[in-house]
């Protein structure tokens, strides 16, 4: 949510992300995953391990929830998620 929210202030306007983001918090139907204890403290292990990709520690934590809810397609532009063993369906 945060790199969405990233790209809707860039594109749009930071006023537009923050309504964006109540909308989505106040009853969308859309479930957010949050990250447990353990994936925080398994987050920098994944970093490690994609290192020479400089991976972000947010793909790092993303990438432990969707392991975890057993999600294998990611809808984005990042192709650190391939590299990661995700199917990647790009964002144009």
């Amino acid at each position: 949510m945060d790199e969405t929210m990233t790209l809707l202030a860039r594109r749009a306007s930071p006023a537009f992300a923050a309504s964006w983001l109540e909308d989505l918090l106040n009853g969308s139907g859309i479930t957010i995953l949050r990250n447990l204890d353990e994936e925080w403290q398994n987050a920098g292990k994944t970093m490690r391990k994609y290192a020479d990709q400089n991976v972000s520690m947010t793909d790092c934590l993303n990438f432990l929830v969707l392991k975890r809810e057993k999600i294998r397609d990611v809808f984005g532009f990042d192709h650190h998620f391939e590299s990661a063993g995700f199917r990647l369906w790009k964002a144009t």
